[in-house]
């Protein structure tokens, strides 16, 4: 099968067209193919949306598809979901949703709703000196505080805080609902010199 250049594949079912090769060889299903200059496409439209199924026989194991409102990639019942880098089909994975929604990173068999096995970085990139290795989590807000809030309920004080800021570990009640504003009256404030309650000064 050839076409002359400069001239599109026009696959037609039914006196309606079903799909075209341009001439630039990007592929269209239910549509004219967007054209990128530097990439091959594959374009799937219909009036509700494009879709790719996945399967062996009779049995399909991951779907993509779009909607008006929302866009999805998953697997079928019972199938994991999992995410693999530098891998040309090798066993490099990174990260594995289970059928259960459970996510692991750093692990096959997440035991919880996330499971990171290995150090975590959370935050800015900005963890100074530090590394990985040097915690299992480093939290980080580069200059500014770095925060930890527990949480509760609604209203004043159903909220705690754990916030590190300019040489004072200080541990307390949130005195907002809304905003990190720790109760300096009672609040627990560790600094290099002691530790003090409702003082970032201890003697």
């Amino acid at each position: 099968l050839g076409i002359s250049a400069g001239d599109d594949t026009i696959f037609s079912n039914n006196g309606s067209e079903r799909m075209r090769i341009d001439s630039s060889g990007n592929v269209g299903i239910g549509c004219t193919p967007a054209n990128s200059s530097n990439y091959k496409t594959l374009d799937i439209r219909a009036t509700n949306g494009g879709q790719i199924l996945l399967g062996r026989g009779s049995q399909f194991d991951f779907f993509a598809f779009s909607s008006s409102s929302s866009t999805s990639i998953g697997t079928a019942v019972g199938q994991d979901l999992i995410i693999k880098t530098n891998s040309n089909g090798g066993n490099n994975e990174r990260m594995r949703i289970d059928s259960s929604g459970r996510v692991g990173i750093g692990t096959t068999s997440p035991a919880s709703p996330l499971h990171v096995v290995g150090s975590s970085l959370v935050g800015v990139n900005d963890f100074g000196s530090y590394d990985k290795d040097d915690a299992n989590l480093l939290i980080s807000n580069g200059d500014s505080m770095a925060s930890i809030l527990m949480h509760d309920g609604s209203g004043n004080y159903h909220s705690g805080l754990i916030n590190y800021d300019t040489n004072v570990l200080s541990l307390g009640l949130n005195n907002s609902n809304s905003s990190n504003s720790i109760l300096k009256t009672t609040a627990l404030n560790i600094t290099s010199t002691g530790v003090g309650i409702g003082t970032t000064s201890p003697d």
